[in-house]
């Protein structure tokens, strides 16, 4: 009974020292907080700065890349949709899963041939984002990226309005080919940024390079534009994107935000 007295007593000299520290795990600094007593509830985290932070996402971040959809406004004969999600998946490594459809048109139009091109159909994106930057404080979600994606459509095409003329004999030759299916498959290595603009909030830019793996092809119509690709006939595409996001909130945040040290 006297031993157990004892241990009680000790305990409440060391209110703030109740779980021992482990042996060679260096003690992370405290946040300091505000002598100011309206800020009381307000925490310094200038301390963090020597030691290594993620930025941490708490939910499922929903996309919609608004250039594709400024490109239905604009006389390029291309319109479309694509929507993405993400998520953390680990310290800096986010999951990305990207889902569109666009729809491409081409007319030609000169003296000895004239047509019209168009080409339709979805495509999907699964890949990763790695964040290169680190979070100031708990709250920072701002982050630069570098991430690859594989990719791949399954499409139709068609050539319509085909008109051939011959100058010699002052003819013409009119006729279409008919739709037929195609599919592709590349990979995209791809390099952006996400801010948040307000809370849960965030706008978004990237450039991407793409690498075609594969392309089926047809004898009689060659694939002029690939959804999600680019043009069909080449074997390296270039582009650019912005897009809006929203985070849903689903799950609470981590609890780990700093790393530990000796790590």
């Amino acid at each position: 009974m006297k031993k157990i007295f004892v241990f009680i007593i000790c305990l409440s000299l060391f209110p703030g020292n109740s779980i021992a520290q482990q042996p060679g795990r260096p003690e992370s600094p405290a946040p300091a907080i505000r002598s100011n007593p309206a800020e009381a509830d307000t925490v310094d985290f200038n301390y963090l700065d020597t030691i290594p932070v993620y930025v941490r996402m708490k939910g499922l971040r929903l996309g919609l890349d608004v250039s594709r959809l400024a490109n239905s406004f604009m006389d390029n004969g291309q319109s479309g949709l694509s929507a993405s999600v993400d998520f953390e998946y680990k310290d800096n490594m986010y999951l990305v899963a990207e889902l569109g459809y666009t729809r491409y048109e081409l007319e030609k139009t000169d003296p000895s041939l004239s047509y019209l091109y168009s080409a339709s159909g979805p495509f999907l994106k699964l890949g990763f984002d790695y964040n290169l930057g680190k979070a100031s404080n708990p709250y920072h979600k701002d982050m630069v990226f570098i991430g690859m994606r594989l990719a791949g459509s399954s499409y139709s095409h068609e050539i319509n309005q085909v008109v051939m003329r011959e100058g010699y004999w002052d003819s013409e030759i009119t006729g279409n080919i008919p739709s037929r299916s195609e599919s592709a498959l590349w990979t995209e290595v791809v390099f952006g940024a996400k801010a948040e603009l307000f809370k849960n909030f965030f706008i978004g830019t990237s450039i991407a390079g793409r690498f075609k793996l594969y392309g089926s092809k047809s004898d009689m119509l060659g694939s002029q534009h690939i959804p999600g690709y680019g043009k069909g006939y080449k074997g390296f595409n270039f582009s650019a994107a912005v897009s809006l996001y929203y985070t849903l909130p689903i799950w609470k945040q981590h609890k780990t935000f700093l790393k530990d040290v000796e790590q």
